[in-house]
């Protein structure tokens, strides 16, 4: 190898640590940030809840399918939520008020999946990618407004111009 090449190879070489270190902080960076986090523990649940969706829909109709792969979701959804993604110890009465986020997400998801499985012939098993699109950003502030502790007045920082 001559020392061109040499010199080419050492400057590809650098060029491809400075990448990755870029990368590296890039993902550092966004994982700093809440909705990122909830995007990929939401993406880690969903996918969770809709296998164990379909496995039930084998041997149960898509409502009973639905309701118990929900109500597994929500539990593991506080989990994920106040541990990782809003960085929050958990707490009993937290535990408790969680769920109401997700009734009214229920609500939603078994209206929007009757709407588009029975009346508009989508296939059940392809329903809920569409209603989890919906459903997704107004659950994001709901479980933020729960379980992330909002500050007072006095607790606020100053931000100066």
């Amino acid at each position: 190898m001559k020392s061109t090449e040499r010199i080419l190879a050492f400057g590809l070489a650098l060029e491809a640590e400075s990448v990755k270190r870029c990368l590296r902080s890039l993902a550092l960076k966004l994982w700093r940030r809440e909705i990122v986090r909830y995007i990929v523990g939401g993406g880690v649940n969903t996918a969770m809840t809709y296998g164990i969706y379909l496995l039930l829909l084998v041997i149960t109709p898509w409502q009973i399918a639905s309701t118990v792969s929900y109500a597994i979701g929500i539990f593991t959804a506080y989990y994920i939520n106040a541990r990782y993604v809003f960085r929050q110890p958990l707490r009993w009465r937290k535990a408790v008020q969680f769920p109401l986020v997700y009734l009214l997400q229920y609500a939603l998801t078994m209206a929007l999946s009757a709407l588009l499985i029975d009346d508009l012939g989508i296939d059940a098993a392809f329903a809920p990618v569409i209603v989890i699109c919906i459903t997704v950003p107004t659950t994001f502030v709901a479980a933020r407004l729960l379980l992330k502790p909002r500050l007072r007045a006095d607790q606020r920082p100053v931000v100066t111009p």
